[in-house]
């Protein structure tokens, strides 16, 4: 699974990339696929391409949820176990 990051875009570089800041990173990221992306719009980044624009509302709503699930995956108690497996009608169980 693959997951995009909200980031600001910081500053533009010559040869279609951009300077991103990416929660308490910067990352230069490959700008090419979002055309006209500029200094201060906030962009989804996926390994390193920006894939899309977001408003700063979208951004903020994004980064509380993912500090939300960190925080959860941090506190003392363990994940609770995996989902037994899906079979299908007549197969035999593994």
């Amino acid at each position: 699974m693959c997951m995009s990051l909200p980031g600001e875009v910081a500053r533009l570089g010559p040869d279609g990339t951009a300077e991103v800041r990416l929660e308490g990173a910067v990352q230069w990221c490959n700008a090419l696929a979002e055309p006209g992306v500029r200094v201060g719009d906030w962009v989804l980044v996926q390994t390193g391409l920006i894939v899309a624009r977001i408003s700063a509302e979208e951004a903020a709503a994004t980064l509380a949820d993912l500090r939300e699930m960190a925080a959860l995956m941090d506190e003392d108690s363990p994940l609770p176990p995996p989902a037994p497996p899906v079979r299908r009608e007549g197969e035999a169980p593994r």
